[in-house]
């Protein structure tokens, strides 16, 4: 996976190209502005990518480049007006709920 940013020539990978800082899902719920739940919710779906650091399951670390597809997915479904603004009060990712109509 990162091979490509490995050095082969004996330097060490932080002379070179260090591996990026993965993060905890605590770190990705503070840049998203939500709860970390909401962040579990969102891997439990699938939805975004993470790795599985240490033994017995490991500790679960998102990849900022992982973190950055997910926004852009989310951007890219919510891109559906002219000016490329997502409806007031819509959360990202969601279609705006309707209300029933009452009679």
């Amino acid at each position: 996976m990162f091979n490509d940013s490995m050095p082969t020539d004996g330097s060490s990978a932080n002379e070179r190209s260090p591996i990026p800082r993965l993060m905890k899902p605590g770190e990705v719920a503070a840049a998203l502005s939500c709860s970390v739940r909401t962040i579990y919710a969102v891997i439990a779906t699938g939805d975004l990518r993470t790795v599985r650091v240490g033994q017995g399951g490991g500790a679960i670390r998102v990849h900022p480049a992982d973190l950055a597809a997910y926004v852009n997915r989310l951007r890219g479904a919510d891109d559906q007006s002219p000016d490329g603004r997502r409806p007031a009060g819509s959360p990202p990712g969601r279609p705006r709920a309707r209300r029933p109509e009452s009679s």
